[in-house]
């Protein structure tokens, strides 16, 4: 294989690594954003409940 051969795979390869970079990049931003609302709504709810129970 020649150099260039070679070059043109190795560039090929990092491409196609930076796609899957990037779309795992935007699946874990999408994960943490939902880990974050269920945190939200966990507090939520638990305040709630202390709320109602402090009434009772």
């Amino acid at each position: 294989m020649s150099k260039t051969e070679k070059l043109i795979e190795l560039t090929t390869k990092k491409e196609k690594l930076f796609e899957e970079i990037s779309e795992l990049d935007l699946l874990v931003a999408k994960k943490k954003d939902e880990y974050r609302q269920i945190v939200f709504q966990i507090k939520k709810i638990d305040s709630n409940y202390l709320s109602n129970k402090e009434i009772h």
